[in-house]
């Protein structure tokens, strides 16, 4: 079924705050915006509502709507709350994972090995890997609270992964959560996982920092 023009306006916007082709804080123009995927501006502000319900954005009937800004301390509220989220779907995925998951994961990490240079591409492979780890889980009620709370996560702007050696650290602690997950060890594969979203942590904090975003 193809997708309504809402939706569509709704991806894209998404895509750009993901991207940081707009950033926190940035006014939304609902006329340039149509002009530019050539729809009219009810959709735009049908997938501005979707937007706002999700968190992303700001709706203010005198200033229009703007990408929501996140403080330091909801940065790092956030990262709390998914050190929890993932460590429990890693301890999940080790008590349950078949060997089709297991087999997955692999492959996975094995298109990383080959795009360690590549930002963009990792990031896509580190939201599949993630993802699949969900899937081997096998809990629908934390892979619906997974989903809604990765779209937050887009607020947080471009990838982790294109921090200074961030590319192979993170990999090298991809592969030892699926070698806790596939021994079967449910504690390690939590504590390793905890770790891992703890340091993307500590490198999220150092660019917002940096540049200066904080509010």
């Amino acid at each position: 079924m193809p997708a309504s023009l809402a939706d569509q306006a709704y991806e894209g916007l998404l895509a750009a705050i993901a991207d940081g082709r707009l950033r926190p804080g940035e006014r939304i123009r609902e006329t340039t915006l149509a002009g530019e995927l050539g729809i009219s501006r009810t959709p735009i502000r049908e997938a501005l509502q979707r937007l706002a319900r999700d968190g992303l954005v700001q709706l203010d009937a005198r200033n229009g709507a703007r990408v929501a800004e996140l403080s330091l301390g909801a940065i790092q509220e956030l990262y709390d709350l998914r050190e929890i989220l993932e460590g429990s779907t890693a301890r999940l995925a080790a008590l349950g994972a078949t060997a089709n998951n297991l087999q997955r994961l692999n492959a996975i990490l094995e298109k990383e090995a080959t795009h360690l240079g590549d930002p963009a591409a990792l990031a896509k492979l580190n939201k599949l890997y993630h993802q699949t780890l969900c899937e081997a889980a096998n809990n629908r009620y934390l892979a619906s609270a997974v989903a809604t709370f990765s779209t937050t996560l887009l607020l947080l702007g471009p990838t982790t992964l294109a921090a200074k050696q961030r590319a192979g650290e993170s990999h090298a602690e991809h592969r030892a959560v699926v070698e806790a997950v596939a021994a079967g060890d449910a504690e390690r594969a939590e504590a390793l996982m905890r770790g891992h979203i703890r340091r993307a942590r500590e490198i999220r904090l150092a660019m917002v920092l940096e540049a200066g975003l904080a509010v």
